[in-house]
């Protein structure tokens, strides 16, 4: 919860003249939420016993859950480096998560 002011603050920049508005404080609602449950999550998972190496190194994925998500959500198209940046991210998670 202690993100909530700066997600308030930050959807006011995206508004008209900097004001208040209902739409900006709803969405920083939903980002201090979510944000929430992903580090509750996380703690959870850490918690669980398994190898912290892991689960930090999973948490790394975050960035090609939201390219995704922006190319299926808003049509963005990734550009070649944010491409082989999402295959180096998953080849070195792979790599991690191998025991041995």
């Amino acid at each position: 919860m202690t993100v909530f002011p700066l997600y308030l603050w930050l959807a006011t920049k995206h508004a008209e003249g900097n004001q208040w508005t209902w739409k900006g404080i709803a969405w920083g609602i939903v980002a201090t939420a979510v944000a929430s449950m992903g580090s509750i999550a996380f703690g959870f998972a850490l918690r669980s016993g398994n190898d912290a190496g892991v689960i930090t190194s999973l948490s790394s994925v975050s960035p090609i859950i939201t390219l995704m998500l922006s190319f299926l959500l808003l049509g963005e198209r990734p550009s070649i480096a944010s491409a082989v940046g999402c295959a180096l991210v998953l080849a070195g998670v792979t790599l991690i998560s191998f025991k041995g």
